[in-house]
């Protein structure tokens, strides 16, 4: 940054915050600069995505994973502050499966469901949209606001709309996400009861049987419930969205050959083909935990050199060259 380098950063599920100025503005003060103005030419935050023209389309990737998509963020507004709407199902979600593994008096699940049930219903009562009701060209669209330049207000509609919504398909998952565990693990204790049920069923002791299965299985379930619900991992909807927002730009003459997603934590190197012009997609993958093949930690790079065609490349820190 003192050398005049460029810094641009892209609003993700787990900051959206950044989206605020006033978040901004401290960030800017955690890196020892100076204030916002000195440096407004070194620093950009991007609201949605970064775009440059015939180099690189660049999102977190979440507004494509149901569970974590979220509107456009306002312009000053705090996530679960000033817009609930704009926390993802998924922060829901995951307090609700920490809780059910730390257990505690008092608790059980059927109350931590009906907590998670009226916490969506008003999630729901406070659901708003990012789309303008009929043009974008609406002075209280949020969608060219938080979009770089470059891109009329047709394709900011366009790619807004390839956004993940939830319906049917997201609830069957969760229910198989929350309750499928549990069930697994209860389905032999039911067999068996049911079987010494059905052998025992004229004698004294088809009571005392299929309470002690009854006991054994409830045992079970408190015993392993902090095992019971690692989070769920979806990771083939960045490659489908990278596919999408290739042919959306195209189809309006505004296509990349670069498109790098993140949030699903998996680096990837993929070639898109079919589509036109050669296309790649990259993902940024985490630096959560090193690479398990020794790798280090993936990152990609773009280049180019003077107007040539630009280059990606996924790395690893320390740098390795991977595809």
């Amino acid at each position: 940054m003192s050398a005049g380098g460029q810094l641009d950063l892209v609003v993700g599920n787990h900051d959206l915050d950044l989206a605020h100025p006033a978040v901004q503005d401290l960030f800017i003060a955690r890196l020892g600069l100076p204030s916002r103005g000195s440096v407004a030419p070194n620093i950009r935050f991007h609201r949605w995505f970064l775009y440059l023209d015939n180099v690189v389309y660049a999102e977190h990737g979440h507004r494509y994973h149901d569970i974590n998509a979220v509107p456009v963020p306002g312009d000053r507004d705090v996530p679960g502050i000033h817009a609930p709407s704009e926390v993802p199902l998924a922060a829901y979600l995951d307090s609700y499966l920490r809780a059910m593994r730390a257990g505690g008096p008092g608790r059980t699940l059927a109350g931590d469901l009906a907590g998670l049930t009226w916490s969506l219903v008003e999630r729901t009562g406070h659901q708003d949209s990012s789309r303008p009701a009929d043009t974008s060209r609406s002075k209280d669209s949020r969608l060219p606001i938080a979009a770089d330049p470059g891109l009329d207000d047709e394709a900011l509609v366009a790619i807004d709309a390839l956004s993940a919504h939830l319906g049917g398909a997201t609830a069957v998952r969760i229910g198989k996400t929350i309750l499928g565990p549990p069930l697994r693990l209860l389905l032999p204790y039911a067999a068996a009861a049911g079987l010494l049920a059905v052998i025992l069923r004229r004698t004294p002791f088809v009571r005392a049987a299929v309470a002690f299965a009854s006991a054994a299985a409830v045992a079970t379930l408190v015993r392993n419930r902090g095992r019971l619900w690692p989070p769920p991992r979806s990771t083939g909807h960045a490659l489908e969205a990278a596919e999408d927002l290739r042919r959306t730009l195209e189809s309006r003459g505004l296509g990349v050959p670069i498109f790098v997603l993140g949030h699903t934590h998996v680096p990837a190197f993929v070639d898109l083909h079919g589509h036109g012009t050669r296309a790649t997609y990259l993902n940024t993958g985490s630096w959560s935990a090193p690479d398990r093949g020794g790798r280090g930690y993936p990152f990609v790079q773009v280049t180019r050199i003077d107007a040539g065609d630009p280059v990606a490349e996924l790395l690893w820190w320390p740098a390795r060259e991977s595809g």
